[in-house]
């Protein structure tokens, strides 16, 4: 266990080191420790390699408590429509607070508005969908109704955005695309603080999470305040999926990736260590991923980060529909 930690963190400072010393500006000697180097270290590079950082942990976190919450390694914040929940909500205050044009709120309206409307629809569809787990037997069929919820969800804000002028929906599809350079080091710190505190959370939790997986009665059984436990894996997992998409768009995968990716790494199914596994791998994850995006040489202009994501976090998902080690699944 140590051993598979010290390389996932070695790998991970690497890839963070890379990603920090990677951008369009470039500094001599002397320059990159004069008022503009730091400046553009400490303004754009430092936020975006938190926010790359904190991302992808907390996606990570939010993949492993949704997995064990319906038993099932497809489960995650993008897939059950959680990320579309949240897409809804800011797209409803993107139309109220975009027409406010000209006035010298509108920006920060905007961005607490886009925050507390991304946690209200994240909140709402994963409650939704733990109501839906009771009712329904079939956990295939619960995924395809996340997958559902989504698509409608989606339609609707695909009509909202044809009823509306492209100044109105310009902020919102520039957001849509995902990514980690928008972001203010207040901002970026503020993710990293709550993903800490959920994965501080996630930790403590995991032993009832291990005995939850196996059975609800049984969890019961040992003591387990079932309903407690389910609270706070939806309250969790909705912070967590809801603070992610509102400062960074809908990041993809990631929440099925990282946690199989700890399984690879760690081969064990023991919460105790797949959740802080998890973050680790989602954070490398989302790192490497933005690096490719943005890497200078290779791309005449930054590319978007939802496309890339998916390429990295595709082949995980396949690796799970093949079935591949079906015994840490998870399944």
């Amino acid at each position: 266990m140590k051993k598979a930690f010290f390389i996932q963190t070695a790998l991970l400072a690497v890839a963070a080191l890379i990603h920090f010393s990677a951008g369009t500006a470039t500094f001599g000697a002397d320059g990159l420790f004069s008022g503009n180097g730091i400046g553009v270290l400490w303004s754009i590079r430092l936020p975006r390699l938190l926010t790359a950082c904190a991302a992808g942990a907390a996606m990570g976190i939010a993949g492993v408590l949704l997995q064990a919450f319906f038993r099932n390694p497809m489960a995650d914040p993008f897939v059950l429509g959680i990320h579309s929940g949240a897409a809804f909500g800011v797209a409803l205050v993107t139309l109220i607070f975009r027409g406010l044009t000209g006035a010298a709120v509108a920006a920060v309206l905007l961005s607490l508005g886009s925050t507390a409307a991304a946690f209200a629809g994240a909140a709402a569809v994963t409650v939704f969908m733990a109501v839906l787990s009771v009712r329904m037997r079939s956990r295939t069929a619960l995924l395809v109704a996340g997958l559902m919820l989504g698509y409608g969800l989606n339609a609707v804000i695909s009509l909202f955005i044809f009823f509306s002028s492209p100044r109105e929906w310009e902020w919102f599809l520039s957001w849509n695309f995902a990514s980690f350079s928008g972001t203010r080091l207040a901002e970026a710190a503020l993710l990293t603080a709550v993903t800490a505190a959920a994965g501080f959370y996630a930790v403590r939790m995991a032993k009832n999470l291990n005995l939850y997986r196996l059975s609800s009665d049984y969890a019961v059984s040992m003591g387990v305040d079932v309903r407690r436990l389910r609270f706070g894996i939806v309250a969790v997992s909705s912070v967590l999926a809801a603070f992610v998409t509102a400062f960074c768009g809908p990041t993809a995968f990631v929440g099925i990736a990282a946690p199989r990716l700890a399984v690879i790494f760690f081969r064990s199914d023991d919460c105790r260590y797949r959740v802080p596994a998890a973050a680790l791998s989602g954070a490398l994850l989302t790192t490497a991923a933005d690096l490719a995006a943005k890497l200078p040489g290779l791309w005449t202009t930054a590319l978007p980060l939802n496309p890339v994501l998916s390429f990295f976090g595709l082949p995980f998902v396949f690796a799970v529909l093949l079935g591949e080690r079906r015994e840490l699944s998870g399944e």
